[in-house]
Parts: C-alpha cells; sequence; structure tokens
C-alpha cells in the first residue's frame, strides 16, 4: 500500500467483431472485421444469375454491434416476393420460380417475332409493360431491327429505336429520346429477358403471331385450355371494402380485366396473356386520375387459377354463383361513419338471405321489397326485405350489383330511407363488395356465416 490515497483508471481495449454475409447462392462477398462502434461500410452488391439482389437480412447496421453477426442475402425474382435463396421457388402464387422461363438462350432463328412482357421493380411488383419487335432478317446486312414499346404505371408510352439483332446475338440494347433509361433485351426461341434501367424484363413471344410452327401451336392449345374455363373472379381490398373484377381472355390471348372497385372507381383495361414454359400471366396495369393498379395474374396452363402478384390482399378463382346457406352483411361502423350517428344500425340488411336460382339471385325468401315506418314513436317493418335489398348477378363474369335501403332517425323519431348502392364479385362461393353512400363506402360480404345480426 502506498504512502497515500490512490485513484486508478481502468484500460480498455476494443474488441473485434465479425459479420459474415451468407449470399444465399449468389456471388461470394467476404466477411468483414473490425472494431465494436466503428462504422460499418456495405460491400459490393452480390450478384445471381436470374435474381435480383433484396438487400441483406437482418439489415446491415451502421455500426460494428458487440458480437459477431451473420446475415443473409435477400433474393427475388419476376412476380415473387423478397426472401433468403429466392423467394418464389415454392409460393404457389408465382410461376415455377417465379418467371415465365427459368433460362432465356439467345435465339439462332431469324424470323420475325413479336415479345410481350412486364417490368418489375426490386420487390417483383409489375411496374410497367412493354412489346418489343424484331423486323424481318436482312440477310445482306445480316441483321434485324429491334423496336419496342414501353409503358409505365401512370406513364405515357416511350418508343425505343436503335435496336440491332444479329444471329447468335446475345442482347439487344436501345434507347430513347425522352428516356434517359436503356433497354436491354435477350430474345430467345420464346422467351424475353433483361433489364429497363433499374428494372427487370420478363416476357415471351406472342405466340399467336409467331411464325414458328410449334410456338404457334403451343399458344393454340393453352388458349383453348384457359378459355375452357372461361372468365376469372378477382377482389381486391382496400380501406374502403371490397373491389370486384372480372377477368376475360379472349382470342389471341387478349384478356380485358373489368369491373367496380370498392370507390366507385369504373375499371376497363387490356391485357395480353404471356406463356412461359410452366404457367401464365396476365400483367394489368391501369392508370386514371388518382387510380392506380398494377399487378400479375398468375395460371397454370391448364386455365387453372395460381394467385396475384403486386395486391396485398385479393381473391381469385374460376367465375361461379354463390354457395348455398349465403347471407348479405354489410360492416355497420363503416355505415355509421358514411351516414353518422343517426343511422339505424338494426334496419341493415344484415343476416338477409341470399341464394343462388340458376343465374339469378333471390333476396330473404323471396319477400317483396318492404319499408320501415314509424308509429307512436314505434318502428315497424311492412315486410321481411324491409330494406328493399335488390342484388343481380351476371354469371358470365361473376360481378354482381345492386342497392339496399338505410334509415336514419330524423328528429321527429321517423326513419328516412337512404339509397345506398352496392357492388361487387364472387369468388369461391363468396360475395366480395362495397356498399356505397354519400361517396363513402363500407365492406360488404355475402356467403354462409356472413350475417351480422339483422332486426326482428
Amino acid at each position: 500500500m502506498p504512502a497515500g490515497d490512490l485513484t486508478v483508471v481502468a484500460q480498455w481495449n476494443v474488441n473485434a467483431y465479425t459479420i459474415t454475409f451468407d449470399s444465399a447462392g449468389g456471388s461470394a462477398v467476404a466477411p468483414i472485421t473490425q472494431d465494436y462502434g466503428t462504422a460499418v461500410i456495405a460491400p459490393a452488391d452480390p450478384t445471381r444469375d436470374g435474381y435480383i439482389f433484396a438487400g441483406w437480412q437482418p439489415a446491415l447496421p451502421a455500426t460494428m454491434p458487440a458480437g459477431d453477426l451473420t446475415v443473409v442475402a435477400q433474393w427475388t425474382v419476376p412476380g415473387g416476393d423478397p426472401g433468403g435463396g429466392g423467394a418464389g421457388e415454392d409460393d404457389p402464387n408465382v410461376a415455377g420460380d417465379g418467371r415465365l422461363f427459368e433460362t432465356v438462350e439467345p435465339a439462332l432463328v431469324q424470323t420475325a417475332d413479336v415479345y410481350d412482357g412486364y417490368l418489375y421493380d426490386a420487390a417483383g411488383n409489375v411496374v410497367g409493360t412493354l412489346q418489343v419487335k424484331r423486323a424481318k432478317y436482312n440477310a445482306q446486312k445480316g441483321l434485324s431491327k429491334v423496336t419496342a414499346t414501353v409503358t409505365m404505371v401512370g406513364g405515357k408510352k416511350v418508343s425505343y429505336t436503335g435496336g440491332e439483332w444479329h444471329e447468335g446475338s446475345a442482347s439487344v440494347t436501345l434507347s430513347a429520346k425522352n428516356d434517359s433509361r436503356q433497354l436491354t433485351v435477350v430474345l430467345g426461341v420464346r422467351g424475353m429477358t433483361g433489364t429497363y434501367g433499374e428494372y427487370g424484363v420478363d416476357g415471351s413471344v406472342n405466340s399467336f403471331s409467331s411464325k414458328d410452327p410449334a410456338t404457334k401451336a403451343d399458344g393454340v392449345a393453352v388458349l383453348k385450355s384457359v378459355q375452357g374455363r372461361g372468365a376469372l373472379a378477382l377482389a381486391i381490398s382496400s380501406d374502403a371494402g371490397w373491389g370486384g373484377l372480372s377477368v376475360e381472355i379472349k382470342a389471341k390471348g387478349k384478356a380485358k380485366v373489368s369491373g367496380t372497385l370498392a370507390d366507385g372507381t369504373r375499371v376497363s383495361v387490356s391485357s395480353q396473356l404471356l406463356i412461359g414454359e410452366k404457367n401464365c400471366c396476365l400483367p394489368v396495369v391501369y392508370a386514371k386520375k388518382q387510380t392506380r393498379l398494377a399487378f400479375t395474374i398468375w395460371f397454370s396452363r391448364d386455365g387453372t387459377p395460381i394467385g396475384l402478384t403486386g395486391v396485398e390482399d385479393a381473391k381469385l378463382s374460376s367465375v361461379g354463383g354463390l354457395a348455398a346457406g349465403a347471407t348479405f352483411a354489410v360492416d355497420s361502423d363503416a355505415m355509421v361513419a358514411a351516414l353518422g350517428g343517426t343511422l339505424q344500425v338494426d334496419f341493415l340488411p344484415n343476416g338477409f338471405t341470399v341464394a343462388q336460382a340458376g343465374s339469378k339471385w333471390i333476396v330473404q325468401d323471396g319477400e317483396k321489397s318492404g319499408k320501415v315506418a314509424e308509429a307512436n314513436g314505434t318502428w315497424t317493418v311492412t315486410s321481411e326485405n324491409w330494406a328493399a335489398l335488390k342484388l343481380s348477378y351476371a354469371a358470365k363474369t361473376s360481378l354482381f350489383k345492386g342497392s339496399f335501403k338505410a334509415y336514419l332517425r330524423q328528429p321527429n323519431g321517423k326513419p328516412k330511407a337512404v339509397s345506398v348502392k352496392v357492388s361487387g364479385v364472387v369468388v369461391d362461393g363468396i360475395g366480395y363488395g362495397a356498399a356505397t353512400v354519400s361517396k363513402k363506402t363500407a365492406a360488404v360480404m355475402i356467403g354462409a356465416g356472413q350475417a351480422a345480426g339483422g332486426a326482428q
């Protein structure tokens, strides 16, 4: 012990830790070893044939943490969601590994062809469509001229020119006067892949205009199977309720998507059937005023609906009618918000039966429309269908529409009827739709067990 008080100060050595990168099938990335708390500089992104790098999981920290860390590369494929090792390979909502073709080898043929496709972002969501045309091969010049048209969501069509395809060319690069992004595509015998700026390209040759007999025969066979299943019914969820769309594929693979969104917006947009080696898809891009739609509908080569990408909550099936035991239900809280606190919730048509009779719907055991009346301060109903619920159904498209009366209590206690419009679509035996009044909406469901309790 020294001859006096003494203060000693601890001395610390900063520990070093390591971040290990698991590229999940991509190119190797060297680990980073450095002191705790020092800034972490992200390495160059790994690459993987046929995939787009979508970041690390967990996210790369800004500074070195107090412990070793392993991060895993996330990869996306056309039509797929982010996932380690390439999500989409086992996802029933996408085609095979998420693309129309697993690989696209440059075509060696010299025929003129039209390719249709879509553009996708790093999350695999469709952001636009494109059509690429390869002109007839000019033997004297040894090339085919290639042009393209790109349409982004909410944007105008952009024409691309200057592309030259040479026999055995690995890719073709095109440019546009009014767009700084380059379009580079690989044109195969049946498939198309490539890049458009930061976006990917997925597509197929238009089988119906192809000069290749085998490709054309394949397109005819697939179209026959798809059309044999009739149209597709599509319900899209939103805060306003469910929007109902019908998808009909016609001659030469031309498709029409039409219906009404939950906010009442009428939609009608064209698409082109893209035929892949495993599955098929329809890229849908729609923009009008404030409405934006961009998604891809996937189904098998025999026409069986598989699912959608680009829509968080949606339902898809072949067209069909209501399942037995269906009842009507409207979101009461949303209707109160739309019409105010004077709405009599007990007199909404919740619990009303809706039965499928051939191509028609019968509401509330076929009773005629009635009304709600006031007598000495008490409300009474003059018919079982006091809300005058009316619904019509189109068997060809699975779309339905109709109306009912909601009742407001006036200051004098008497009921005031307000007309409410209804629209939607039947998917797998259940009706999904929206009720619209005063430019506000509420979700509607028609199906077994959907009753919300009606007035007695």
